[in-house]
């Protein structure tokens, strides 16, 4: 059982590139550093990007401060970037920064969030998320356990499954 979240990076990108997006900004956050997730998530952002040839900048994040977020959001204006890739922690205080600046989300920059935390929907404005789907895995793997022990160890196949994450369009990206 295996979620792709290659393929999370991936999407992300293109769906920020098909709704107008020509440079993008990946927040990759120090929390996960060195995690497969995060490197898959990074690979398929880089990977997305080369095939579209558009520019991709990597902002390694540190445990920053909502000024922080200001300077970052400046400097994101100043270099024409116009959509944002990060967790949903540091994408809440960069949709802060936004309404200190009076920066229009989305029209003037989209912020995508590379995981779906339970808060996002509650943002203002809410966050689009892309989304591993967590509890879809674990009914899966319920489901497959189950059928497990009712088969003969004779019968039983070993299946590979691997979910692909979803798309949850809010009010921080452009229409696609």
């Amino acid at each position: 059982m295996d979620l792709d979240f290659f393929q999370n990076g991936s999407m992300a990108v293109d769906l920020l590139v098909r709704a107008g997006a020509e440079k993008v900004a990946y927040l990759k956050p120090d929390h996960y550093s060195g995690s497969y997730a995060e490197k898959e998530r990074l690979d398929g952002a880089i990977a997305s990007a080369d095939d579209l040839g558009i520019d991709l900048a990597v902002y390694q994040m540190d445990q920053r401060g909502s000024g922080d977020f200001e300077v970052m959001l400046r400097r994101f204006i100043c270099e024409e970037i116009k959509a944002v890739i990060g967790t949903s922690n540091d994408c809440k205080y960069l949709l802060q920064s936004a309404n200190a600046l009076a920066v229009d989300i989305p029209d003037e920059m989209s912020v995508l969030a590379i995981d779906n935390h339970t808060f996002a929907e509650h943002l203002c404005p809410a966050l689009s998320t892309m989304d591993e789907p967590f509890d879809r895995m674990a009914c899966k793997a319920m489901v497959m356990l189950l059928d497990g022990i009712s088969e003969s160890r004779e019968t039983h196949d070993i299946k590979k499954v691997c979910l692909k994450p979803t798309y949850h369009k809010r009010n921080t990206t452009r229409d696609v």
